[in-house]
């Protein structure tokens, strides 16, 4: 149960870090990262 929990806080925090870094690199960093994960 606390692993649900603490993998469900790392992504939803890993989202939110994926929002900061695309509302401040725009998006040329966001198709890097794209690229990155295929």
């Amino acid at each position: 149960m606390i692993l649900l929990t603490f993998s469900a806080c790392e992504a939803s925090s890993g989202l939110a870090l994926l929002v900061a870094a695309t509302r401040t690199h725009g998006s040329d960093q966001l198709k890097n990262l794209n690229l990155l994960q295929c």
